[in-house]
């Protein structure tokens, strides 16, 4: 993940002119989204751990009425 512009201008392969004005911003969106996201893994470990057990549970349903 690019974490500074000359990182990010290294990644782009066109040279937008509005990007090119705006790659500190861009840098800054990038950055606050990867301190961000620490704060949703607990969540998305959540939903996967969920999405598990009901798919063993309606799997253990379809097994019992068979």
């Amino acid at each position: 993940m690019p974490v500074t512009t000359g990182k990010l201008r290294h990644l782009l392969k066109s040279r937008h002119p509005y990007i090119e004005r705006n790659l500190g911003s861009i840098v800054g969106i990038i950055k606050h989204s990867m301190q961000n996201g620490v704060a949703f893994e607990p969540v998305a470990k959540k939903i996967v751990e969920d999405d598990y057990l009901t798919r063993m549970k309606i799997v253990k349903e379809i097994l019992e009425h068979n």
